[in-house]
C-alpha cells in the first residue's frame, strides 16, 4: 500500500484518513496573505508519498486533501 506523511525537517508525521494534521502555527494580526508551502521544493520539507517497493509504478498518483482554517484574524 501507500502512505502520505508530512515532513517538517527530521519530524516526519503519517497523514490518515479521518484526521487533522497540523502543518503550521502561526500568529498574525495582519490581513497579508501567508504561503504555507514556500519551502516544500526543498527535500526535508512537505507532503511525502510513500509506496512499498514491489508496488512502486510509473503512473500518475491523485489524492484529495481538505484544509481547514482553525482561527483566523477577526472580519472587521
Amino acid at each position: 500500500g501507500a502512505k502520505l506523511y508530512y515532513q517538517n525537517g527530521t519530524s516526519l508525521t503519517e497523514i490518515g484518513q479521518n484526521e487533522s494534521v497540523p502543518i503550521m502555527t502561526q500568529t498574525s494580526t495582519s490581513r497579508d496573505p501567508v504561503t504555507i508551502t514556500g519551502d516544500w521544493l526543498s527535500e526535508s520539507t512537505g507532503l511525502k508519498l510513500q509506496v512499498t517497493g514491489n508496488q512502486v509504478r510509473a503512473e500518475q498518483y491523485t489524492g484529495k486533501l481538505e484544509w481547514g482554517l482553525t482561527e483566523g484574524v477577526a472580519n472587521k
